[in-house]
């Protein structure tokens, strides 16, 4: 099983953030291998990871689902916000012939069902025809633009025309509310969500 974490040149100062959470997989799934997807002038990739140079233009959401879509196999793509406290390669052998398993949010606030920081994927179209979805919208660290690629990514998942497995956000993607105790359960826990 493959792990990927996308982080470019846009947001170099998350480079810590994407070693722990490398860090964090790699001990959740010894096995793993663990991939830092990024473009020719991203940030420097930590040693125990694989670094992956993808040639793709344009906004982010596009690069970054680009560069998912020429990654081949059962791969998780999460965020680098995000931390793997368990082995879910269970994931891949649930049945089905899907082509991507989803996570429900289960932040009432969002309004939105789905949350793309989360993505168990098994083809690669998923991605290509995700990211011809979000062809102008653009993504920035730290501010509210991420809510357009989020609403673009619930219409495809939603509307698409490819098998999408959902599984619950709880354990998969666990937005923490509380304190320490809040994680208990989660295999994957979201801490921006």
């Amino acid at each position: 099983m493959q792990v990927a974490f996308y982080l470019d040149h846009n947001a170099p100062e998350q480079a810590g953030q994407l070693e722990r959470a490398g860090r964090a997989a790699l001990a959740a799934m010894p096995g793993a291998f663990i991939l830092h997807l990024t473009t020719h002038n991203g940030p420097p990739t930590p040693p125990f990871m694989y670094r992956r140079v993808c040639h793709a233009e344009g906004p982010f959401a596009r690069r970054r689902l680009l560069a998912h879509s020429e990654i081949m196999g059962e791969t998780l793509f999460v965020d680098t916000d995000v931390r793997i406290m368990e082995d879910v390669s269970h994931v891949f052998r649930l049945p089905g012939a899907w082509d991507a398993a989803v996570t429900l949010m289960h932040t009432p606030d969002s309004g939105l069902p789905y949350n793309s920081g989360v993505v168990f994927g098994r083809n690669p179209a998923f991605f290509r025809e995700w990211a011809r979805h979000v062809w102008g919208v653009d993504f920035h660290y730290g501010d509210n633009s991420w809510a357009a690629a989020e609403q673009s990514f619930n219409r495809f998942v939603t509307h698409g025309p490819y098998k999408v497995l959902t599984l619950d956000g709880g354990v998969y993607n666990h937005v923490p509310r509380r304190g320490p105790e809040d994680i208990i359960g989660a295999a994957i826990v979201h801490y921006k969500g």
